[in-house]
């Protein structure tokens, strides 16, 4: 038996810039309990060679070269490959604070959680900035799922953004080939958490691009949030109780606010997709047909109902924003 504690799955793709930074993070605090999973996904510049140099000497490190599958082929290599109780993400270009390894070590031990949260920070050249993406604070023991509420009204889905217990990922892997796979892959693991954990310290440092998003977009990210909000649906209609298909059903509205989002740059603020007005009538038909305790306020529902008028509004202040700048 593994006597590995936890294990830290690190994507890493075209990354030569910034990977000895990510890794230098790590190994000042790997401890004797803790692996190090590298998954060189088919880079072509010399992060490879990088990754090879730093390693050199060091116990409790795997590294994966394989031909490039994407972020989510990536993580699943590591999964299939982790001997930890307990699995971490960190992506290439981002950072450890130097105390997370002993914060979350002290969690599990002490507490055994289905799921750790802890908050990060973003930073780039010229700033750092924290950003919460705890809702509890301490141990938080989930008696009813409607307990889970803050955490979907929240929408924050960031996989590097929390620790899971192996046990609880039992064989659910990233949906290959899409984008957003943090989507489709953090919410259902908090359905069958019983015990999360808060360390409301921002224990991770998140590069961040200026513009990096709008400027990536591409028609098939919509695709990819359609897909998203369907499965969210798929799983709702399966025999689960009330509590779980409001869940979801706030994840869908605010998941529906990155669709418009893409859905604007992709295709412009006055052209609406036919596959946008369905969606838009399938969460207000389902939020109609849940028992009235459990139904969404129509006030957190606008963004939806008059999702036409949002781009407009959205439209109007790019427009504004530029004419001021």
């Amino acid at each position: 038996m593994s006597d590995i504690t936890l294990s830290i799955i690190i994507p890493c793709y075209n990354v030569e810039s910034y990977i000895k930074e990510c890794l230098d993070s790590v190994f000042i605090q790997l401890d004797a309990n803790s692996e190090v999973i590298i998954v060189n996904d088919g880079s072509t510049d010399s992060t490879k060679n990088i990754i090879e140099s730093l390693c050199v000497g060091k116990k409790n490190i795997k590294i994966i070269n394989q031909i490039n599958v994407g972020l989510s082929g990536a993580r699943n290599a590591g999964l299939i490959k982790a001997q930890g109780k307990y699995i971490a993400f960190l992506d290439g270009d981002d950072v450890l604070h130097p105390e997370y390894i002993r914060n979350v070590s002290n969690a599990i031990f002490e507490f055994c959680p289905d799921i750790i949260e802890i908050d990060a920070y973003r930073f780039t050249k010229e700033s750092t900035e924290t950003f919460n993406l705890c809702t509890y604070s301490g141990q938080k023991v989930i008696d009813n799922k409607i307990e889970l509420m803050p955490v979907f009204e929240l929408n924050q889905w960031y996989v590097w953004g929390r620790i899971y217990s192996k046990k609880i990922i039992n064989c659910v892997y990233f949906e290959d080939g899409r984008r957003y796979e943090d989507i489709m892959f953090t919410p259902y693991l908090y359905l069958k958490a019983k015990i999360i954990y808060s360390i409301n310290k921002p224990l991770i440092g998140y590069r961040h691009t200026p513009n990096s998003i709008t400027k990536s977009i591409k028609e098939r990210d919509y695709l990819d949030i359609i897909y998203a909000l369907q499965k969210f649906k798929n799983h709702a209609n399966k025999e689960v109780g009330n509590e779980e298909k409001i869940l979801l059903l706030y994840s869908r509205v605010r998941t529906f606010s990155y669709l418009k989002f893409i859905s604007n740059n992709v295709n412009g603020y006055f052209r609406t997709l036919e596959e946008t007005k369905r969606i838009a009538n399938d969460i207000l038909n389902d939020n109609n047909s849940l028992d009235v305790k459990y139904q969404i306020k129509w006030s957190k529902l606008i963004t939806v109902k008059y999702y036409r008028l949002s781009s407009t509004f959205s439209w109007f202040k790019k427009k504004l924003k530029a004419a001021l700048n």
